[in-house]
Parts: C-alpha cells; structure tokens; sequence
C-alpha cells in the first residue's frame, strides 16, 4: 500500500471512530436527559377522598343506639348511597374526573377513593348523589362485572328488580317510639330514594387546595345522620312518616332525599 493511500485510510479511520464517539455521547445524553424530562413530567399528585357518617360528630356505628331530634332512640341497620361523576375543578374551570360512579356503604366504617392528579391548585369538588339517568332506568345489571357498583351482585341490594331502576339512597332500621331507655327497638322504618328527579348535585369550594408534586392531599365527605330527619324547613317524624320505597310514596322519598343532601359537608387538608 503507497504512502498515501495509508495516509488516507488512517485520516479516515480516525474521522469515523471520532464521529463514532460523538454519536455515543450524544445518544447517552440524549437518554440521560430525556428520561430525567419525562420522570420529570410524570411526577403527580395523589388524593384521598374519605366518606364517612357520623352522628352528632362522631363516626356513626353498627349496633349502637343514638336518639333522634323528636326523641325517638333508633338504631341505624342500613346506611347507603350513591355518589357519582366526582370531579376536581382546578381555577380555569378544567375538570379532572376522580371517579364515575361509588356505591358507599357508610354503616361499615370510613371509604376512601384515591387517585394521581396533576399537581395545580384545585378551587372545587364536585359530585352526586345517585346514579345519573343514563345509567339508571331500563338499566340491565347483568352488563356490568360483579365489582362494579351498578351490577347485580355490586348494587348491594340498591337495584328494584321490580321498578328497573336503582335505590339512590338507603337509610332504614329499627326504633323505640316512646324513647324510654331499656325499651326494645321493634318499629321499623326505611327510607329508600331513587327516581332520576332526586339526583342532586353538589359543589363545594376547597379551601387553599394546592396538590404539589410527590404529595398526597385529603378530602373529606361527611353524611351527618343525626341531620336525616330535620332541617331549617322540615322534619319527619318516623311515628307518622316511617316508610317509602318511592314507588307508592314519592312525596316522602322527595322530603327525605331533600333533608339528606342538605345533611352534606366537605373539607380538605
């Protein structure tokens, strides 16, 4: 090989195995600082929504006999409701969904919906009680899996076979008229809610709710039980007003639907 074509060859070998190193480098920069952007980006928020009942502000609890605003002692067997379409609203009026549709059982202890969010300041929640009327009349359980709420066996119990729809809200147990302590608990009564009319919606304002990233905020959904039965306007005396499955009684499941949803709080940490 002449002097030249050596010279020429290694000139090249050089400029390649330099341009190799080059692209090497730039390529491991270009995944080092790449990957560091998207974890960066892919850095949430979490948040934890607690449902939970309670009477005269503490939690509610099974088997346990409390008294209600006319003095009747009661004792509360079931305790459930719907809520739906749970959403944060952030300052610019952007919705962020948390959940569709939760079926809480609030007789068994505290709930608690969890979910990343994008870290902002968020300035409201907002939510139903029911199930919205898409999923409501003419609804056939069946289509769902067992764990999801709106199916036969997720329902619980809150679905009318009979009247092709579901049970919005479920409050019933059993209760001493008289309100003499030591007096056996044999009346009935049961409140059960559900006609597409009675969804009612909620909104309530956050206070200083700003989910940062890596951190975990908390929301808090209260049932004041004690508050079920009166309100500014109206109280229902369950010696004269004990029963309605809506069908039959309409009148009644309004009232109480109306009581119940006045009978909300929410706070946040």
């Amino acid at each position: 090989m002449s002097l030249s074509i050596q010279y020429t060859f290694l000139t090249f070998t050089s400029k390649y195995n330099a341009m190799k190193k080059i692209g090497i480098i730039l390529l491991a920069s270009f995944v080092l600082f790449g990957c560091k952007d998207k974890k960066e980006e892919d850095v949430k928020a979490d948040v934890v929504i607690e449902l939970k009942a309670t009477y005269n502000g503490n939690p509610i609890e099974d088997n346990t006999i409390y008294t209600d605003p006319l003095g009747h002692r009661i004792r509360v067997e079931y305790l459930l409701a719907y809520v739906s379409n749970i959403e944060l609203v952030d300052e610019s009026g952007s919705a962020t969904v948390i959940k569709d549709i939760y079926l809480a059982n609030l007789l068994t202890g505290n709930k608690s919906i969890s979910k990343e969010i994008d870290p902002k300041k968020y300035a409201k929640i907002k939510f139903g009680i029911g199930v919205p009327e898409e999923d409501n009349k003419e609804n056939d359980p069946s289509n769902y899996p067992n764990d999801h709420p709106l199916s036969a066996i997720g329902a619980q119990g809150m679905f009318w076979t009979w009247n092709s729809g579901y049970i919005f809200i479920k409050f019933e147990g059993k209760a001493d008229l008289e309100g003499v302590e030591g007096n056996d608990l044999t009346e009935p009564y049961a409140f059960h809610c559900g006609e597409d009319f009675m969804f009612e919606n909620h909104e309530f304002a956050l206070n200083d709710f700003t989910a940062n990233e890596g951190t975990t905020k908390k929301i808090t959904i209260e049932f004041q039980v004690d508050k079920f039965l009166i309100s500014p306007t109206d109280t229902i005396n369950i010696e004269e007003n004990y029963l309605t499955h809506t069908s039959g009684n309409v009148e009644l499941a309004q009232r109480f639907s109306d009581i119940f949803n006045q009978a909300i709080t929410v706070t946040n940490q």
